[in-house]
């Protein structure tokens, strides 16, 4: 049951990427309700299964709404979409944005760890913006690649099963795009 919800959300960053948005938005609902309707009432009656393939599954949907947000704005929707528009709207949702959506309050590490792999999405979003010459979206995407790699280093050492690799992914984002 997670993998199906893991396998929705990162399909809806494919779809994302290749801009077809409505099927990111059916693709992030699938997902969104896997975890409320299938996985939420296991893990409500067992809370030790949270850690593990529950928590890989909210990481992956928090990194295709993080994503989505990033490209499109809070209020992401399909049909409010203008198919002309290449430049981000740089929105960084916060754990908060996540606990109703969701219905549970999200575990630091869950949104840390979409965050930290939200950089490499925006990597691979500068890259297509590079190809298409756009160097204002490209610096773009190094300046909000820097701001989060900032931010988790103020936090000092990231707590966690995966800490320092989702932290030294950030900072290998940040050299590529340099």
């Amino acid at each position: 049951k997670c993998r199906d919800g893991q396998k929705a959300a990162k399909q809806s960053i494919f779809a994302l990427h290749r801009g077809d948005r409505a099927a990111a938005v059916k693709l992030m609902q699938a997902c969104l309700t896997c975890i409320q309707e299938q996985l939420l009432p296991i893990v409500n009656k067992e809370p030790s299964l949270r850690t593990g393939s529950f928590t890989a599954v909210l990481e992956e949907y928090v990194e295709a709404k993080l994503f989505s947000a990033w490209l499109f704005g809070k209020d992401f929707a399909a049909d409010q979409m203008n198919e002309d528009e290449a430049a981000p709207r740089v929105v960084l949702l916060t754990p908060g944005d996540f606990a109703q959506d969701i219905g549970i309050p999200l575990q630091p590490e869950e949104y840390l760890g979409g965050l930290s792999d939200l950089s490499g999405e925006i990597g691979r979003f500068a890259v297509q913006r590079g190809t298409a010459r756009d160097v204002e979206s490209v610096k773009l995407c190094l300046r909000t690649n820097s701001d989060i790699y900032t931010e988790f280093q103020l936090m000092g050492r990231l707590q966690g099963r995966d800490g320092g690799k989702k932290m030294d992914a950030v900072r290998r984002s940040i050299e590529k795009l340099e």
